[in-house]
């Protein structure tokens, strides 16, 4: 079924598709404005935090032996965490006195952080993917998102599925964002926004367990995508900088600038010369409105070109098993969509080829998938 002009008509009996992800845009029109970031709490703990990334982004082979000395014996030592604090302070409490130690090692029975099963999910998501997984931590943005037991799993069961859609390669091209999902009730659906060397990736997943991959107008797994866009989008901008100037990519500091660097390609996909209102807020209306304008996937791609390519990805990706995914007859759109589908395939090392599309509307796409094509 088609969502696009020129396309044949729906049946009646079918109810008006403008999917509740439009509506969302209303809050996520905010992402493409610069946050006013706030100092974080912990500063002095920046040295110790990019210690630990360097040794996950490392390959797992060479480096294994590091990072489990790191994360078993170091790691706690010089920065514990909460759950790690209170369990070194209940062992001691057993030695000290046996009044105090039940109450403290209630408190780690009861801390959700400790669940055996989220801990299994986290450490194998950071060792695949190189990326470091936040659960409801405070941010750069400076809001706290405190999820429940209940939604911190669904939220990786969510996670493992999306992210399994691209090879790991391809988290090291997007520089290995930080992903952070969290409730945040006043945060857009989502947020790319680079801090300092890193690059953060925030999903709101407030409705995930009310919602969860329920229907394709759920905007969650969808939103994942939108926002890697933006950071794959940004690494590209860092790729053509360093070039450019003769240094490597790591050197280029993240900023959003950097997201502007390939938007005239992008722009001479259009018919229209300067089809972007460069208004989020309306863009988001208008998508409600009118769900797919003539030249877009989505109507809030009429923001501006960053947020062009981000539902472009989004919409192939993220409801690749559904109809959302199609440009139909839309000239403009397919071009938008090939040029897209151009650029993953070059991030991903020319793993995500037309087999890969093939596939990946077919639900075959996962881990496995993965493992099978690159040892093949």
């Amino acid at each position: 079924m088609n969502n696009h002009q020129g396309t044949s008509q729906e049946k009646p009996s079918e109810e008006p598709r403008i999917p509740r992800s439009a509506l969302f845009d209303v809050f996520r029109c905010r992402s493409s404005q610069q946050p006013v970031v706030e100092e974080i709490a912990d500063a002095d703990t920046a040295p110790i935090e990019k210690a630990d990334r360097r040794f996950e982004k490392e390959g797992s082979d060479s480096t294994s032996w590091r990072q489990k000395i790191w994360r078993k014996l170091l790691r706690p030592m010089v920065q514990p965490t909460r759950r790690e604090f209170l369990r070194a302070l209940g062992i001691g409490a057993v030695a000290v006195s046996p009044f105090v130690a039940p109450t403290i090692l209630s408190d780690i029975l009861t801390e959700n952080q400790y669940d055996p099963e989220i801990h299994e999910q986290l450490d194998h998501l950071e060792r695949r993917y190189g990326c470091e997984i936040q659960l409801g931590l405070k941010t750069p943005l400076g809001v706290i998102g405190e999820l429940t037991l209940a939604q911190k799993k669904a939220a990786l069961t969510l996670l493992k599925s999306e992210m399994a859609k691209y090879p790991p390669v391809y988290f090291d091209h997007c520089g290995y964002p930080i992903i952070v999902l969290g409730n945040y009730p006043h945060l857009p659906a989502g947020k790319m926004y680079p801090h300092g060397d890193d690059v953060y990736l925030a999903v709101n997943i407030e409705n995930i367990l009310e919602y969860g991959r329920s229907d394709s107008s759920e905007p969650v797994e969808a939103t994942f995508h939108h926002e890697l866009e933006h950071a794959a989008d940004l690494a590209d901008g860092r790729k053509v900088v360093a070039k450019k100037r003769g240094v490597s990519q790591g050197e280029i500091e993240p900023s959003y600038d950097l997201l502007d660097i390939n938007n005239p390609d992008w722009r001479s996909l259009n018919t229209d010369p300067d089809p972007y209102l460069n208004n989020p807020l309306m863009s988001a209306l208008i998508g409600i409105i009118k769900p797919y304008p003539v030249g877009f996937m989505r109507g809030y791609g009429t923001a501006n070109p960053d947020e062009d390519q981000a539902v472009t990805s989004e919409s192939i990706i993220g409801y690749a098993e559904g109809d959302f995914s199609d440009p139909g007859d839309d000239p403009v759109a397919q071009k938008k969509v090939t040029e897209m589908k151009a650029k993953i395939y070059r991030r991903s090392g020319g793993l995500m080829d037309e087999q890969y599309w093939k596939d990946l509307k077919d639900g075959i796409v996962n881990e496995d998938y993965w493992d099978k094509r690159i040892t093949a």
